[in-house]
C-alpha cells in the first residue's frame, strides 16, 4: 500500500472556506488533503469512509459540491483555528490508557519511556476524548501521573496532527479510536510506530477472554499500517513478522518488526516484605487467568505441602478471564491451613521487597510477549522456574532460571521441589542472576525511539 506524500499545510491566515476549497482541489487523486479538510471542520477526526464519502463527491461533481456536503457544513463544524490545532511535523504519542490508569505490561512500559523520552526529545503526548472522536492534550494530572512536567500552554481539544510521526507505545483496544488513526495513516496524515507486545488473543485466543478478540482486531488494523514494529522479545518479533507476512493476502506490504527486547531494572527501594508465614517464600506474579497457569502453581505447591515441606506462597495479581477457579483453590488451600495469600494491590516497593526475599519465582506462563515477572525477578537475585517456550525461554538463557514444560505439572512440581530442598542448585541459581549482564529502561528508551524515529539519513 502507497501512502500518499501529505500536502503542505494550509495558510494560518486564510478564511475558513478558501483553506476549505484549496485543500479539496487537491484531493481528487489524493485523500490526504481531504483527510485534513475534514478533520479541521469538523467535530470529529475522519474514519476512512468519510475520507472515500468526500472523495466520490470530488469525482463527480467537483470542489464546490464536496464543500457543500453534510460531512463539511454540519451544524456542530467548528472553526479552522488552523494556527492553534494544527500539529505539523511533530512526534505525537498516543498514551491515551496509560493516561487512564487502564493496562498492565503496556502501562508500565509508557511510564519508563514517555518522561525518557520526553526529556530528550520533543514530542507531544495526547489523549482521547470519551468518545474516541477527537484528540486532545493531556491534563496537568495525567501529566504529573506520568512523570511528566506541567504543561507550559493550556490544553487543547481539537488537536489535528499533519505530516507527523503517530506513536502508540500501548496497544489499541478501542474500535473507533483504531479506525481514526488508520484513516491518519492510510491517508498520509501521519507515519505510525509501535511497540509490539504479542499476539496472545490471536495465537492462544483459548486463553483469554472471548471478547478479547474483537478489541484486538482494532489494534491489528493500527499494526498493519505501522511503518514500524518494535518488539518486545524475539518472541514477538517471530510473532509480528508472521502478521506481516498475512498481509500479503491483501496486497499489503509488512511492516519492518525490530527487535528491541525490555529491559529488567530494579525500581526504588525495596519496602516492607509481605510473608504469610514461616519458611522460604515462593513467590508467583501475574493475572489470574487461564494463560498464566496459576492454578498448577498451587496443584505444585500443594504436592509438596503434602510430602511434608515447609514453605509459603504469596501470589500477586489482579483477577482476570476465570479467576474464580484461582480464587475457589487457594481459598481451600489457606482454610486447610496451608501458608497461602493471594494479593491484588501490593505497593511497588512491597512487591521488590517480596521478589527480592522469595527464595524463587514462579511462573508457568503459557504464552507471554515478554515475561516481567521473571526479568523483575532476576534483576532482584531470585531464582525463577518458568516455561520452556517463547520469551520465558529467552530470558532462561540468560541464566538463573530453571525451565519446565507448562503443561507437565509434575515436572513443575519437581523443580519446585529441587529449588526448595538443594541449596547447592539454588546457590547456583543465585549467582547466576547476579552475574546477568544489566539493562536499563534508560538503554530500552534510547533504543525504542532510534527504532520509531530513526535519525534522518
Amino acid at each position: 500500500m502507497d501512502v500518499p506524500t501529505a500536502a503542505p499545510a494550509p495558510d494560518p491566515d486564510a478564511p475558513d472556506e478558501t483553506v476549505l476549497l484549496e485543500l479539496l482541489r487537491r484531493g481528487g487523486a489524493d485523500p490526504g488533503p481531504v483527510w485534513l479538510a475534514l478533520a479541521l471542520a469538523g467535530a470529529a477526526l475522519p474514519a476512512q469512509d468519510d475520507v472515500d464519502r468526500i472523495q466520490r463527491v470530488l469525482r463527480l461533481d467537483g470542489p464546490e459540491a464536496a464543500l457543500a456536503d453534510r460531512l463539511l457544513t454540519a451544524a456542530d463544524r467548528r472553526p479552522l483555528d488552523v494556527a492553534d490545532r494544527l500539529l505539523t511535523g511533530v512526534v505525537v504519542v498516543d498514551v491515551h490508557d496509560t493516561a487512564a490508569a487502564d493496562g498492565e505490561t503496556s502501562r508500565r512500559v509508557v511510564r519508563e519511556v514517555l518522561p525518557r523520552w520526553a526529556a530528550r526529545h520533543d514530542l507531544r503526548p495526547v489523549a482521547w476524548t470519551a468518545d474516541f472522536t477527537q484528540l486532545r492534550d493531556l491534563t496537568g494530572d495525567e501529566r504529573a501521573d506520568l512523570g511528566l512536567p506541567p504543561p507550559a500552554r493550556p490544553p487543547r481539544t481539537g488537536l489535528v496532527p499533519w505530516q507527523a510521526r503517530w506513536l502508540v507505545p500501548e496497544p489499541v483496544h478501542q474500535q473507533d479510536r483504531a479506525r481514526r488513526v488508520v484513516a491518519m495513516a492510510t491517508t498520509g496524515a501521519v507515519r505510525v510506530g509501535a511497540i509490539a507486545y504479542d499476539l496472545i488473543p490471536v495465537t492462544a485466543a483459548e486463553t483469554v477472554h472471548p471478547r478479547a478478540g474483537a478489541g484486538f482486531a482494532s489494534h491489528l488494523g493500527v499494526l498493519k499500517v505501522s511503518r514500524a514494529l518494535v518488539a518486545v522479545s524475539a518472541a514477538a518479533a517471530v510473532e509480528h513478522e508472521g502478521f506481516g507476512q498475512m498481509l500479503a493476502g491483501q496486497d499489503l506490504p509488512a511492516p519492518p518488526v525490530l527487535e528491541v527486547p525490555l529491559p529488567a531494572q530494579v525500581r526504588g527501594v525495596p519496602g516492607a516484605l509481605h510473608r504469610t508465614g514461616p519458611g522460604p517464600l515462593v513467590l508467583c506474579v501475574g493475572r489470574h487467568e487461564p494463560r498464566t497457569n496459576h492454578l498448577a502453581v498451587l496443584h505444585a505447591a500443594e504436592c509438596l505441602w503434602r510430602e511434608g515441606l515447609e514453605f509459603q506462597v504469596v501470589l500477586v495479581g489482579t483477577d482476570g478471564w476465570h479467576a474464580e477457579a484461582v480464587r475457589e483453590l487457594a481459598t481451600g488451600l489457606a482454610t486447610a491451613g496451608r501458608p497461602l495469600a493471594v494479593l491484588s494491590d501490593v505497593p511497588e516497593s512491597q512487591l521488590w521487597a517480596t521478589y527480592a526475599a522469595a527464595r524463587v519465582l514462579v511462573h508457568p506462563a503459557l504464552h507471554e510477549g515478554f515475561a516481567l515477572p521473571v526479568a523483575d525477578a532476576l534483576a532482584c537475585g531470585t531464582p525463577v522456574i518458568t516455561s520452556d517456550v517463547g520469551s520465558m525461554r529467552e530470558l532462561a538463557a540468560g541464566g538463573g532460571a530453571v525451565t519446565v514444560d507448562p503443561h507437565d505439572d509434575r515436572a513443575l512440581t519437581d523443580a519446585l521441589r529441587a529449588v526448595l530442598t538443594d541449596d547447592a542448585l539454588h546457590e547456583r541459581l543465585v549467582a547466576e542472576a547476579a552475574a546477568r549482564p544489566v539493562r536499563t529502561w534508560d538503554d530500552y528508551a534510547r533504543e525504542s525511539w532510534q527504532a520509531l524515529v530513526p535519525d534522518p539519513a
